[in-house]
């Protein structure tokens, strides 16, 4: 990554691949190195913006969605356009049908098919067994 200053502005150039590498640490390729992600925060409000992505080649896994690099500001639509036109893969963590908190991991589904987190399935368990 480089970093410097023109003008009035400070300029982060990322590159768009990185390496990929194999249990012993050779080159396996390459992956892309920013992922567009839209998730909701804590009060379920959308978070959208560019993160970085974690080579898991060497264990056999995809690539990993690692912490926040630029926030977004804007809508969603416009965020999609810009990861279309600038040729960056694009995901949409779920969001519990009830909690409305974003599913980082595993989830299950409801009757309606919507996406539940396992802590409201295990309330919903609670609820039904009364």
């Amino acid at each position: 990554m480089k970093i410097y200053k023109k003008n009035d502005k400070i300029i982060f150039e990322i590159p768009s691949w990185q390496d990929a590498s194999d249990y012993f640490g050779k080159k396996d390729g390459e992956i892309p190195n920013i992922i567009g992600v839209v998730c909701n925060d804590d009060y379920g409000n959308e978070e959208l913006g560019f993160h970085q992505l974690i080579d898991m080649t060497y264990k056999g896994k995809e690539p990993q969605i690692d912490g926040l690099l630029v926030r977004y500001n804007g809508n969603k639509e416009n965020f999609k356009k810009l990861c279309k036109k600038l040729n960056i893969e694009y995901f949409e963590y779920p969001i519990c049908g009830i909690c409305k908190k974003t599913v980082y991991g595993c989830h299950t589904i409801n009757k309606d098919g919507k996406p539940i987190c396992f802590e409201c399935k295990e309330k919903l368990k609670k609820i039904e067994e009364k």
